[in-house]
């Protein structure tokens, strides 16, 4: 059967994508009347919204036909797809409509209770009034009792000083125990901040997203120094950052000492013999400290002034595996601490990397070229891939210095 539009005017997938199009714009239109419906403050207007879609869609449908649609031809299962999609979005419609409409004419009649919708955009805390109210046959604006002074949300803190292990007079950071009243979930915001001479340096800032009334957090600075905790504002479900009027806790904190190896580049390091080697290892807590080490079963140690040392280890001799491990820290308080870290681990290898023009076993090879072109050289490589090389043109000088990367043991510059 040959369609209404030609397929020299407009092709098959065209017409097809057409009708497609048609009805998606139609369930569009149903979505905004049920929105109108939703928000109407008079709903009866809109008493014959469902005979009205029945009849678009029966238009639309009838249209497709007399249009001849190749698309409603290809296949009867798709013609009962099309027309089952028109039904069953009409049976939602009037399921919803029927819903709303219930419920805002005839709600009130029986005695219903109304609650005002929290989703129709931001809720501002403060204080609601009822202005009025209306049913089916009058409107009321005589409304007593009608204001609601919803309660605002609590919060309380409590802060306990953790006591150094070793040194009783000192404090390693704080526990506090924040109390939530309101609606759950509830977000706490706060700041941590350290005191440096002059300056006041910003170390942390923080958002704790909590699902329960009591909530216990954990304040354990990595460095020594005054420290101050500002925990400024929280919220809960219905009120955003609230202020919590609590005056920032200050505390002087000496964290117990630790040390362990940065590890940022590489835990193992792979090095040939009779080269220097050393390591960083970072350390915390209260400076002066002294530093213990273990290499090839002796026990090294040093004076560490500053959060950062570098171990040097005298050059290998011998090829293999070798360990460093981190013993010991003491801290200027006095306080002892073993170290629990990984170990550093250092490898050896037996051979160097070598590079020599590739001559078949000849002491000297010359290549003959001729002037102005070019030519590849040869060269074989020994030891661990990647190999970069450097060279140079024996008579032009430094200034002729390149440097390649190669993979391969047989290459060519």
């Amino acid at each position: 059967m040959r369609p209404l539009i030609p397929y020299s005017v407009m092709g098959f997938n065209r017409q097809f994508h057409l009708a497609i199009g048609i009805l998606v714009v139609l369930q569009s239109w149903k979505v905004e009347d049920i929105l109108a419906v939703y928000y109407a403050t008079n709903p009866e207007q809109y008493n014959g919204i469902i005979p009205k879609w029945c009849l678009i869609d029966a238009c639309y449908l009838v249209s497709l036909h007399i249009a001849k649609i190749p698309w409603l031809q290809a296949t009867k299962l798709r013609t009962i797809f099309l027309i089952s999609t028109a039904f069953i979005f009409n049976l939602s419609v009037f399921i919803v409509f029927s819903g709303l409409f219930v419920n805002m004419v005839f709600g009130n009649q029986f005695g219903k209770q109304t609650s005002i919708p929290q989703n129709r955009g931001n809720y501002i805390s403060g204080e609601d009034n009822v202005m009025s109210i209306k049913d089916k046959y009058c409107v009321s604006y005589d409304m007593s009792s009608s204001t609601c002074q919803p309660e605002l949300p609590t919060f309380k803190l409590s802060a306990m000083p953790i006591a150094s292990k070793c040194a009783g007079h000192s404090e390693i950071g704080t526990t506090f125990i924040a109390i939530f009243e309101g609606a759950p979930p509830y977000v706490l915001d706060y700041i941590i901040t350290k005191q440096n001479d002059n300056s006041t340096t910003v170390v942390e800032r923080k958002r704790e997203y909590v699902g329960r009334s009591r909530y216990i957090l954990y304040c354990l600075p990595s460095s020594g120094g005054e420290y101050s905790y500002d925990f400024h504002s929280f919220s809960d479900l219905h009120h955003k950052y609230q202020t919590t009027q609590i005056a920032p806790i200050k505390q002087s904190v000496h964290p117990l000492p630790d040390a362990k190896f940065d590890f940022s580049l590489r835990r193992v390091l792979r090095t040939c013999p009779g080269e220097d080697i050393s390591m960083d290892v970072d350390l915390c807590g209260t400076g002066p400290f002294e530093l213990s080490w273990t290499h090839a079963g002796q026990i090294y140690s040093d004076k560490v002034e500053g959060s950062r040392y570098k171990i040097m280890l005298v050059p290998f001799s011998r090829a293999g595996h070798h360990v460093v491990s981190l013993v010991k820290i003491e801290d200027a308080n006095g306080c002892v601490k073993d170290i629990d870290s990984p170990d550093f681990t250092i490898d050896v290898r037996s051979d160097r990397p070598t590079v020599s023009f590739n001559t078949n076993g000849e002491n000297v090879r010359k290549v003959k070229i001729t002037k102005d072109t070019a030519t590849s050289l040869p060269i074989r490589l020994t030891g661990e891939r990647p190999w970069p090389v450097t060279y140079r043109n024996v008579e032009l000088g430094d200034n002729s210095k390149r440097t390649e990367r190669f993979i391969d043991h047989n290459a060519s510059i």
